[in-house]
């Protein structure tokens, strides 16, 4: 099926999608929306410079460039680009490529999410696969990602957080006066660059790398952070959950006032929420894998402390030397062994147990070295 709707001036453009999407900005001055798609019954609605689309198979549209567009659901995957505007996405299944527009609000895309060259601020609430962003501006947010993220910055001007699954890697723009709150594998840390004026804070399962043009100042702020990650990533689940109802109603309010369908409305509305909760499901798996790795991570720090300290508690230990036997003329009074453990000892055994700094097998462990 292919069509030409006549439009004037700047038209409003609404579509959903079942299949694949490709929405194309037209070169400036050419008008018109050109329509083409594998869907022979798609139904088309016009009211004055507003148009609505709904088709059931892959679909590639044409608007000009100054068009206010919002795709309320595509099923697969959807391509966005050459728009001056803000483009509004709702729900993707699929993968998202936007490219070349003057901003993106985006709620949900079930695979991967890349985006290049969007010249105003982004918003992002949820992307179950990877994040891919070269030369974007992220709005003040919390950003939640499955995979793993690459993000290029072109400015910081507002406080942002990013939670993901796997890795994140973070490239400021130049002379970013930025503060970085890292939260990873290798432990929690500040990391300053110029002034500090922004603040960003990055939360992942694997590890964070920040990469600028400008040296930064690194301070540890606590242990390994994995007990913080988790707690983060805790916490952004239960908002995500909180969300997902807000968020089906701002579908309903929003593409209900464009003439949609009931009916159509509230199969976007499902769409987004069986998505949502499919990537709340993918999470939860990172998450799960997150709280593995910090369980045999924690157990691997308290067996080096239990080491450590036994170590330093032996009596008589060497240091790969055996010292000659001393002049018993200028020996000093010995003290006869000791039989048993003071109650300073002991104590600092209890709370190091207490602490979870060692187990109760470790500290028996160590009270045998300190009495043997």
């Amino acid at each position: 099926m292919n069509r030409t709707i006549e439009t004037s001036g700047s038209p409003e453009l609404v579509i959903e999608c079942k299949g694949d999407l490709e929405v194309e900005g037209l070169r400036p001055g050419e008008l018109g929306i050109e329509v083409e798609s594998d869907d022979e019954r798609a139904n088309i609605a016009t009211d004055g410079n507003r148009v609505v689309i709904s088709v059931e198979d892959d679909t590639e549209v044409r608007a000009p460039r100054d068009a206010v567009v919002y795709i309320a659901a595509v099923s697969g995957d959807l391509e966005v680009k050459g728009f001056d505007r803000v483009v509004n996405i709702g729900h993707v299944g699929g993968d998202l490529e936007v490219e070349d527009v003057g901003g993106a609000d985006i709620h949900s895309v079930g695979g991967d999410c890349e985006l290049q060259d969007v010249v105003g601020a982004v918003a992002i609430r949820a992307i179950g696969g990877d994040l891919q962003a070269e030369g974007v501006a992220l709005a003040g947010q919390s950003v939640n990602v499955g995979g793993d993220v690459a993000l290029r910055l072109v400015s910081v001007d507002d406080a942002f957080t990013v939670n993901a699954g796997g890795d994140i890697a973070l490239a400021l723009p130049a002379g970013a006066n930025v503060i970085v709150h890292v939260t990873d594998a290798q432990g929690m840390r500040r990391l300053t660059f110029g002034a500090g004026e922004a603040v960003i804070r990055a939360n992942a399962g694997g590890e964070v790398s920040v990469s600028s043009d400008r040296e930064a100042s690194d301070e540890a702020t606590g242990a390994p952070g994995w007990g913080d990650a988790v707690r983060e990533i805790e916490r952004e689940m239960s908002e995500l959950q909180r969300h997902i109802e807000q968020m089906a109603r701002e579908f309903g309010q929003r593409f209900a006032s464009f003439g949609m369908p009931a009916w159509k409305v509230e199969r976007a509305q499902q769409q987004a929420e069986a998505a949502i909760r499919k990537m709340e499901a993918k999470l939860q798996h990172r998450l799960r894998h997150i709280e593995a790795r910090a369980r045999k991570e924690a157990e691997r720090a308290s067996a080096k402390a239990a080491r450590a300290s036994a170590r330093s508690a032996r009596r008589g230990a060497g240091f790969g030397w055996t010292a000659p036997p001393p002049d018993p003329s200028t020996m000093p009074f010995q003290a006869p062994p000791r039989t048993s453990v003071s109650d300073e000892e002991r104590i600092a055994i209890l709370r190091m147990v207490q602490e979870k700094k060692i187990t109760v097998e470790q500290a028996e462990q160590l009270l045998a070295a300190l009495e043997s």
